[in-house]
């Protein structure tokens, strides 16, 4: 029995965790504004997530009663919707979306930037501290993995620092997952290794389908991690997520959570023009990560709804199929272990 026990606890989570699945989200944003009285504009900044190497964005609608126009660039789409609101006649801005986020071994053939191998700001990759840290792991991807996880401490102060660079990071051993992931950067850099930042939110992990209904400042909670260029193909790392015993599962492997919006300068750069478009009007009412919201008065009120609804989750197939697998294999064993010992008393 205690064997029995021992290999379903190996199996089952290792199913649910690591095997190759579709998660399938359905995520509606829902934005209310009105004002009181008079009259105002309203300027809203929107960035919505594309397809990319592990995840799948279908079927966008978009419901807004002004006017709109949306641009896009390879990782995301930005939109720039505005309108006049009159008093006690609210404004609704409702958008919709499909995502299927992929679990499983990452592997991706992509161009490779040249600026993915120098340093920028805030990713000293040409540092001498920086240099001999990644010489010092033979210049090893995953070491240098294993390192940024484990020499940095992740702090609640530190959630809120987005300023904090590779080399600040590094010296003080402690930062949040920006700090992380600038510093793999740098050490990947430094290494001759191309990587670059990624940024993103992390879906909720429930181990059931349901939705998740309430304000939010996006779908789910913002996030950074990075993606290495190595053997001829892009892979994905978190080092934020990858203390412990089960580093693994957050290297070269999504985990079917991460909606990526692109690398972290060309999202900011997109987003830093629609902060400036939006906020041309003066009073800024809500400044979040994939959306701004501006007015002429600062007398309007905004409601925000975001719900996340799980459709499918692939893991819990893997794992009914794995544990009937393993539940049958045992059972054959065991049957053999009874008919040997039955074979054996027959004899004596």
């Amino acid at each position: 029995m205690i064997f029995i026990f021992t290999i379903l606890i190996i199996t089952i989570p290792a199913a649910y965790l690591w095997l190759p699945a579709n998660v399938k989200y359905h995520i509606v944003e829902k934005h209310t504004i009105s004002i009181p009285e008079d009259r105002a504009r309203v300027n809203i900044g929107f960035i919505l997530p594309k397809s990319g190497s592990y995840q799948t964005v279908n079927n966008p609608r978009i419901e807004w009663g002004g006017e709109q126009e949306w641009i896009s660039y390879a990782h995301l789409d930005a939109g720039k919707l505005w309108a006049e609101l009159e008093e006690n006649h609210p404004q609704q801005m409702i958008i919709e979306y499909d995502v299927t986020l992929q679990q499983g071994i990452t592997a991706w053939k992509s161009p490779v930037d040249q600026k993915f191998t120098l340093p920028q700001t805030g990713i000293e990759s040409d540092h001498p501290a920086i240099i001999n840290r990644a010489q010092g792991l033979l210049n090893d991807p995953y070491r240098i993995y294993q390192f940024t996880s484990r020499h940095l401490v992740f702090t609640e102060e530190d959630c809120g620092e987005t300023n904090t660079s590779a080399l600040e990071a590094y010296r003080l051993a402690t930062g949040s997952c920006l700090g992380y992931s600038r510093l793999m950067v740098a050490l990947c850099r430094a290494a001759g290794i191309p990587a670059r930042m990624i940024i993103g939110t992390v879906l909720p992990d429930d181990y059931y389908p349901m939705s998740h209904r309430g304000t939010a400042d996006s779908p789910g909670i913002g996030h950074a991690w990075i993606e290495y260029y190595a053997q001829g193909n892009w892979h994905t790392a978190d080092p934020s997520w990858g203390q412990g015993y089960l580093d693994f599962l957050e290297y070269n492997h999504s985990d079917g959570l991460h909606l990526s919006y692109g690398e972290y300068d060309d999202f900011h750069k997109v987003r830093e023009g629609l902060f400036h478009w939006a906020t041309r009007q003066s009073f800024i009412n809500l400044d979040e990560l994939t959306y701004i919201i501006a007015s002429s008065k600062d007398s309007i009120s905004v409601n925000t709804e975001i719900a996340i609804n799980k459709k499918w989750d692939g893991r819990w197939i893997n794992t009914l199929l794995v544990f009937a697998i393993v539940t049958f294999l045992l059972c054959k064993f065991r049957d053999l272990i009874f008919l040997r010992r039955d074979h054996e008393q027959n004899q004596i």
